[in-house]
């Protein structure tokens, strides 16, 4: 029997991928301010999860002094940025980002948690990057 498959020449799904790639930059983007608001609840949740599983309050209280450096970053940047009120801002987009990463660490069953790990490591590689960019770390 002669083989009928024939691969196509272009695939549809390479024109999409390239269409998303080269708007995503544009629609992901948001303000360094807003990014280090978000930083500071993921090493939140981080120290968080460290409690539950039994670690050092050492290194406990270093994820939550990172976290709160994060912080006290972000409401400068925010002036910046040009935010009205600045702390206010930095206050509810902190606490909104907290509620979302809580639920992606904690909340969510452990097919999502796993089909989120990829990117929740993503998410901390950059916020460490960030960090010292910023001069949020190393701790002093």
């Amino acid at each position: 029997m002669p083989n009928t498959f024939t691969r196509p020449t272009k695939s549809p799904h390479l024109l999409l991928l390239t269409l998303l790639a080269c708007t995503t930059g544009q629609a992901t983007a948001q303000d360094i301010s807003v990014s280090m608001a978000e930083c500071a609840a993921i090493y939140d949740v981080l120290a968080e999860s460290a409690g539950y599983q039994g670690k050092p309050d050492d290194q406990i209280q270093r994820m939550q002094a990172v976290s709160t450096e994060f912080k006290i970053h972000a409401v400068p940047r925010a002036e910046t940025e040009g935010k009205a009120d600045p702390d206010q801002f930095i206050a509810q987009i902190y606490a909104d980002k907290r509620l979302y990463w809580a639920e992606r660490w904690f909340d969510s069953s452990d097919f999502s948690f796993l089909a989120n790990f990829s990117e929740n490591i993503e998410w901390t590689k950059y916020c460490a990057s960030m960090g010292k960019h910023y001069g949020v770390l190393p701790l002093k």
